[in-house]
């Protein structure tokens, strides 16, 4: 009976900790299928970063908190003919890692071009392409 008990708690636990590393890292709110935005956090090792997308566009906005200022601030592409289209769908989706920020990912679900965030010192963040 104790070996049962033991292993059950053992058990327990490691679920636990598992669950608490997964939602530690990455959080995205659940939306239907065809909601056209969506909210992703992304943890970094040292910075967190707040996306909003638009499904539908493929058009972001990052939430920098200065001071006790929270304002929405758009995200933009290095590639001037990126997303933007029209669509009556979702059509795109973000990937965010739990190592750093570089490797939050939009994709574009019907064509699968996909992007990565940069930092430029001068503009700051923007999308840049990789294929």
């Amino acid at each position: 009976m104790f070996k049962y008990a033991t292993f059950s708690i053992l058990v327990l636990l490691a679920s636990s900790v598992t669950n608490a590393q997964e939602q530690t890292y990455h959080v995205s709110t659940t939306v239907p299928d065809s909601a056209r935005y969506e909210i992703v956090q992304s943890f970094g090792l040292i910075t967190r970063l707040t996306i909003r997308l638009d499904r539908y566009t493929g058009r972001t906005w990052v939430m920098p908190v200065v001071g006790d200022v929270v304002a929405w601030q758009t995200l933009p592409w290095a590639d001037a003919d990126s997303g933007g289209s029209n669509s009556k769908q979702p059509r795109y989706q973000i990937f965010s890692s739990s190592n750093f920020i570089p490797m939050t990912l939009l994709m574009n679900t019907d064509s699968g071009r996909s992007w990565y965030i940069e930092l430029d010192l001068e503009s700051g963040l923007y999308w840049t392409s990789f294929d």
